[in-house]
């Protein structure tokens, strides 16, 4: 007896749900409906798909095109199932492009998430999450860079956006800064430090879950759970005062990281270290053997807190570019000449950094003297 599988497709972080409506009356493919753009398909043929796909999409396909044919070899057995013949998918690239379908007689009512026509057993769905962002800042002062922060999300609309050094109380953070398209948390300090964590309310169906680790200080770090993935803000002491708190710090996070790992948790860890890495992270003119952000023992802290697993993202993608910079000092144009420190960093879990698709240093936003960093991952 042959039954009707209906696949759950998972693009990215997002798991898009089949949903069975009364049969509807098929179109042809290939574009959207005509007032909109007219856009080119690929198709990737698996053992029992069609795989019908945006080209900007080939990855997240490739990823749905595995998952349908994993969950086929299991629920072929469960169910006793047999596909009769090869089976399309029709992948649109996001929510919007697929509300815009003419593969199927009307327009998909707000909030559906996929469509199957029965007659020719095609499914219709959009790739909603292919491609995520997650963004780290030291704005050096909300309130100077509020209006920059509001353009720089509006313009690039990042799923999680990290921020550092606040340096003001909730009372003052600008109302302009407070996005409604985000779940917000901001952990503030008078005239200093603090720290801030934005999640786009409608990149993850779970709501998130804020805290802090114990060895929190000064307004340094704040996390937020989503599921068994765990992202944090962290402001590392710059230890020009108090260097060894810095270590101590250093020390406490790598704990942390490690003890997360081990529980088994994926982990994103963004923010200003305030250590350049590596010599080759610091440009030539400003290198100094003891100056802090380069002394041997900060390297070593750093080197062990990758050791827990994690991976230096940006250097993942660009391993070997020595012109690799985050911050500048605010004087003698040194930004403008690209002499400078790399201190911000996105570091992440294997399964993580495995989706990575590029991480960035938007050195041309704002007027902070660090840069925003922004990973991409499928």
């Amino acid at each position: 007896m042959h039954k009707t599988l209906l696949p759950i497709v998972a693009a990215g972080a997002c798991v898009c749900t089949v949903l069975p409506p009364a049969p509807l009356a098929a179109q042809y493919f290939g574009r959207n409906a005509v007032q909109y753009e007219t856009f080119d398909f690929k198709v990737l043929k698996t053992q029992h798909f069609d795989v019908y796909f945006y080209p900007r999409e080939a990855g997240a396909a490739e990823q749905a095109a595995r998952m349908a044919e994993r969950w086929y070899a299991r629920l072929s057995v469960i169910l006793k199932h047999e596909l009769r013949g090869r089976q399309p998918l029709i992948l649109y690239a996001d929510h919007p492009d697929f509300e815009q379908t003419n593969v199927i007689g009307q327009q998909p009512g707000e909030g559906t998430g996929g469509v199957t026509e029965s007659f020719k057993r095609r499914i219709i769905l959009p790739m909603g999450a292919s491609r995520m962002k997650i963004a780290t800042w030291n704005v050096n002062g909300v309130r100077a860079r509020a209006a920059q922060l509001c353009e720089w999300m509006e313009r690039d609309r990042p799923d999680v956006v990290c921020l550092q050094e606040l340096k003001a109380e909730a009372s003052q953070i600008p109302a302009q800064c407070r996005l409604d398209a985000y779940h917000e948390y901001w952990h503030c300090l008078k005239g200093y430090s603090g720290v801030s964590l934005h999640i786009r309310k409608d990149r993850f169906a779970c709501d998130p879950v804020f805290g802090h680790p114990s060895f929190d200080m000064e307004s340094r770090i704040v996390q937020v759970e989503l599921g068994d993935l765990v992202i944090a803000s962290v402001y590392v002491p710059n230890g020009g005062k108090d260097y060894a708190a810095k270590l101590a710090f250093l020390a406490s996070l790598t704990e942390w990281a490690a003890r997360l790992t081990a529980d088994g948790r994926r982990l994103i860890v963004c923010g200003d270290l305030n250590i350049a890495r590596a010599e080759m992270d610091v440009h030539p003119k400003e290198r100094k053997p003891n100056a802090v952000g380069q002394r041997p023992e900060e390297r070593a802290r750093f080197a062990s807190l990758l050791d827990t697993g994690l991976s230096d993202v940006g250097r993942q993608f660009d391993p070997d570019n020595p012109n690799l910079f985050t911050w500048w000092a605010p004087w003698r144009n040194l930004r403008q000449r690209n002499i400078g420190w790399r201190l911000d960093y996105v570091l992440s879990s294997p399964g993580v950094a495995q989706r990575a698709t590029g991480c960035v240093v938007l050195a041309d936003v704002g007027t902070s003297d660090h840069a925003p960093v922004v990973m991409t991952m499928d």
